[in-house]
């Protein structure tokens, strides 16, 4: 967290608090991921609504046991809410995984720390 705020400033950092999703998901999903780094200086932007996944920079989920879940169902709504960057970390595991820009609904570059899940 400290990190995170160091270099994005802790303006744009958010902890546990709701993003939007766009199309259907947005009928039956609110989000809260662990970490997300806004795009722009969120204290004035987002004081009266929730930042679209699109206005993010970097969302960030740390997992213990559910890590599956989170590189899985929750890559896949992050991806199609259009969020630039998603990383988890698995705690469990020792490992990081970074999704970066996602191209249509799932497809994203991968990058792993070390082997994780598919």
């Amino acid at each position: 967290m400290r990190w995170l705020s160091a270099v994005f400033g802790i303006e744009r950092v958010r902890v546990q608090l709701p993003i939007l999703v766009s199309g259907p998901d947005q009928d039956w999903s609110e989000p809260e991921p662990d970490v997300a780094v806004t795009a722009v200086d969120s204290a004035d932007e987002f004081e009266d609504r929730h930042p679209k996944g699109r206005e993010l920079a970097l969302v960030v989920e740390v997992a213990d046991t559910t890590a599956k879940y989170d590189g899985t169902k929750k890559r896949d709504l992050y991806a199609r809410a259009e969020v630039p960057e998603y990383w988890v970390l698995d705690i469990s595991r020792g490992v990081l995984v970074v999704h970066r820009n996602p191209s249509g609904l799932k497809k994203w570059q991968l990058w792993r720390s070390k082997d994780a899940y598919p």
